[in-house]
């Protein structure tokens, strides 16, 4: 690929988690202040934070749950389909989950929340798994600064959506958040096939990725230590996400677009910081042990009994 055309296909991977984590990020000040005004009766009111932080995590189960299969067969589906797939998939949750709104029963309006979340954890799932794979295959002489530079998009939609859904409830109500933001990724949809017609050949990967299979990535203790500790990083973030714009709301009385307003500011020093983080990744990756590297067929298995050892030179 010309130099012109690969800025051109990391701008648009950019605007595809760009725009998924906006939406994703929506409705953190918009939903428990919905959902407590959906609760009628005194054992719904009781529930609605615990109903809550479930809406929030099912969409990580999701994520989590398909993101490792999807990573299997991606060779398979193909980078750009599931890349397309996956903004369809995000659109159309979204504005579905703007719906509830209209919805005055709890037990529709709880079911119409969770499949919302469900489908787009697995149409994230999708997205992340195809756009890391085209940063892979597409960026290879510079991958870590691509990632950083992808991380910051996540991190701008991030922060983004609580604020920007705030301003949108303020001058429309709930459902324009939902229904603008899911109409901008579904124009994508549109546009993507056409704009991003080389994202590689998937057949590519084969070579590149036959020794690392699931199995394997999952006895490597590096993987485990960095899985560790984006977990904990993740956790952190989402006890803030699940509690915070509740608490607000409840004992400051503060509105929607107020908390979206306030949530932005966490968030600033995670954008500004990840493509430095890429960058200083590619300078001194060279000391990255040689664990990673699976077509060389060594690791670092974990000590386990449940966890087989993988052959060495």
């Amino acid at each position: 690929m010309s130099g012109k055309r690969r800025v051109f296909l990391l701008a648009c991977l950019c605007y595809a988690i760009f725009i998924a984590n906006i939406a994703t990020s929506i409705l953190i000040p918009l939903f428990p202040p919905e959902a407590a005004l959906k609760a009628t009766t005194v054992s719904e009111s009781k529930t609605v934070t615990t109903h809550v932080g479930f809406v929030f995590s099912t969409f990580a189960f999701v994520v989590v749950v398909a993101s490792p299969i999807l990573g299997t067969y991606v060779r398979e589906i193909g980078s750009r389909f599931m890349l397309t797939s996956g903004m369809f998939l995000v659109g159309g949750a979204t504005a579905l989950f703007g719906t509830i709104h209209y919805i005055d029963d709890w037990t529709s309006f709880l079911v119409i929340a969770y499949v919302s979340r469900v489908i787009q954890g697995f149409g994230t799932a999708l997205l992340y798994t195809a756009t890391w794979t085209i940063a892979a295959t597409k960026f290879r002489d510079n991958v870590s600064t691509v990632v950083g530079i992808l991380e910051m998009g996540l991190g701008v939609g991030y922060v983004i959506g609580p604020a920007s859904g705030g301003g949108l409830f303020r001058l429309a109500g709930f459902p324009a958040p939902f229904f603008i933001i899911g109409g901008l990724i579904l124009i994508g949809v549109v546009l993507f096939p056409f704009v991003v017609r080389d994202t590689g050949n998937d057949a590519d990967l084969t070579q590149q990725t036959t020794e690392a299979t699931v199995p394997k990535l999952l006895t490597n203790f590096w993987i485990w230590m960095t899985s560790f500790c984006l977990m904990i990083c993740t956790a952190a973030w989402g006890f803030i996400n699940t509690t915070s714009s509740a608490f607000l709301h409840s004992t400051f009385g503060f509105d929607p677009a107020l908390v979206g307003l306030i949530m932005f500011y966490y968030s600033v020093f995670y954008i500004m910081s990840s493509p430095i983080i890429g960058r200083l990744a590619t300078k001194f990756g060279q000391e990255i042990p040689d664990s990673w590297n699976f077509d060389t067929r060594r690791c670092y298995a974990l000590p386990w009994p449940l966890f087989p050892s993988h052959p060495t030179p």
